[in-house]
């Protein structure tokens, strides 16, 4: 990209948690879903299994999209990748 950083900034709005979220920023070397409608029913449906006061780890993470909308039912939350590139997204 001639100089100028580009990124692409989303939020996943199917998923209804009771806090705001964060709106991620993707830059063009970091993991983003393509598909965020269906992204977010997954996410939706994942939350049904996550018991209150759970203690996650979630590996190969990214920029911690799934974590960040189980936060609110869990105890603790470790999310873990290997891209130095994904704390830009913040």
């Amino acid at each position: 990209l001639s100089g100028q950083k580009k990124v692409l900034r989303e939020q996943l709005s199917s998923c209804s948690i009771p806090y705001e979220l964060p709106r991620l920023c993707f830059p063009p070397y970091v993991f983003r879903q393509a598909n965020l409608c269906a992204f977010g029913r997954i996410v939706a449906s994942l939350r049904r299994f996550v018991a209150p006061g759970s203690r996650v780890v979630e590996l190969y993470g990214g920029v911690g999209t799934i974590g960040l909308h189980l936060a609110d039912l869990v105890k603790s939350l470790v999310c873990s990748d290997e891209n130095p590139h994904n704390q830009q997204c913040f």
